[in-house]
């Protein structure tokens, strides 16, 4: 197991992957159940054996078409960095504690929007945050688009 730098690709895929499932409450209680283990894959794993992983948990639950539509929402283009370009462009050099306290604010209120929008899991949207706070190269992220 290689532990790997996430990049700002990584994050948008991710991301991506939780909500390729849009109104399929079924796959967003899946992902959501098991949030712990895709948290630590997700920082654990190269991309190809995290596919691998998360395509395993829901073939497990015996359905194969949502595993396929995930794999292939992997690499589909990413609506969080459309979502949040034109905010996160707006913080001001320097200001690295306030921008992550206002990141976390948008991404509470992305949460409502993907909860109303896509009608996902709660878990699961409580997923998504957890690993963007938690993740290593957030600071990394905002830093690149605050310069």
């Amino acid at each position: 197991m290689k532990k790997e730098h996430v990049s700002v690709e990584t994050i948008e895929k991710t991301f991506e992957l939780y909500i390729s499932g849009k109104s399929n409450l079924q796959i967003a209680r899946i992902l959501g159940a098991h949030r712990n283990s895709i948290t630590k894959w997700i920082k654990d794993y190269n991309f190809e054996e995290r596919k691998k992983k998360i395509c395993s948990i829901v073939e497990s639950k015996h359905n194969e078409n949502i595993a396929v539509e995930i794999a292939e929402n992997l690499q589909s283009i990413s609506k969080l960095q459309e979502r949040m370009e034109p905010w996160i462009a707006k913080i001001k050099p320097n200001s690295n504690d306030l921008a992550i306290i206002r990141y976390y604010i948008r991404l509470i209120q992305l949460r409502s929007e993907l909860i109303m929008k896509w009608n996902l899991h709660i878990n699961a949207i409580d997923a998504i945050i957890e690993f963007f706070l938690n993740n290593p190269c957030l600071r990394d992220y905002i830093n690149q688009h605050s310069a």
